[in-house]
């Protein structure tokens, strides 16, 4: 249903796609959709932002297991970027939908969403710092933004990388793509830790992408 809903409001916008629209694209009845969402605009509000909750389950989850068997810090950034990535591909309809959202929505839908960001960021704010604790290498004051920025930085390259990325034999592999993110966030220019910090992702060869 959310597929659905994202690629036709991404088609037509907001105010002119119907129910009975998404409901046929979907193959549901009308009953199902209300069922669980009980407006049009709390549709396109989950629709939207379905991929973020999607990377956020799919990362705590692995930040959990990383608590009783810790790994270094570059395979849980990697983890974290690759969670993101691969779900924004799998939803693009939802990224362009995002684009696109402020132009179309009334200013309580627009609230709504920019909670949910903020609910998405206020938990990347409470497991990075729980990080800079554990591993006592980096300060954990500036994680809320260190993570606005990173979901920013990952949604773009997914959303203009027609544009900003490499084309035909020069293209990025996925797995470059993710690795050089990883490494930028954690060690910045250098792309690898310094003396007291260990565990950059080593990036691989150039390979066509996926």
């Amino acid at each position: 249903m959310l597929d659905a809903s994202a690629a036709a409001f991404r088609t037509k916008g907001l105010a002119r796609v119907t129910t009975d629209e998404i409901a046929e694209a979907a193959g549901v009845s009308m009953s199902v959709i209300f069922r669980h969402f009980p407006s049009k605009g709390h549709l396109f509000r989950e629709a939207l932002v379905a991929p973020f909750v999607e990377s956020m389950q799919l990362f705590t989850a692995a930040w959990k297991r990383s608590l009783a068997a810790p790994i270094d810090e570059g395979h849980l950034m990697r983890e974290l970027v690759a969670d993101l990535y691969d779900s924004l591909r799998a939803h693009d309809a939802a990224v362009a939908g995002l684009l696109t959202a402020e132009e179309l929505l009334d200013p309580a839908t627009t609230e709504q969403i920019q909670q949910l960001f903020n609910d998405i960021f206020a938990q990347l704010r409470d497991m990075g710092e729980q990080e800079a604790e554990r591993r006592g290498w980096f300060s954990g004051n500036e994680m809320e933004l260190n993570a606005r920025l990173l979901v920013a930085m990952v949604t773009s390259v997914v959303a203009y990388r027609r544009w900003f990325l490499p084309a035909g034999r020069n293209r990025i592999s996925r797995e470059r793509i993710i690795t050089h993110i990883a490494n930028l966030m954690l060690y910045g220019l250098r792309l690898s830790p310094s003396s007291e910090a260990h565990g950059a992702v080593t990036a691989p060869p150039l390979l066509p992408d996926a």
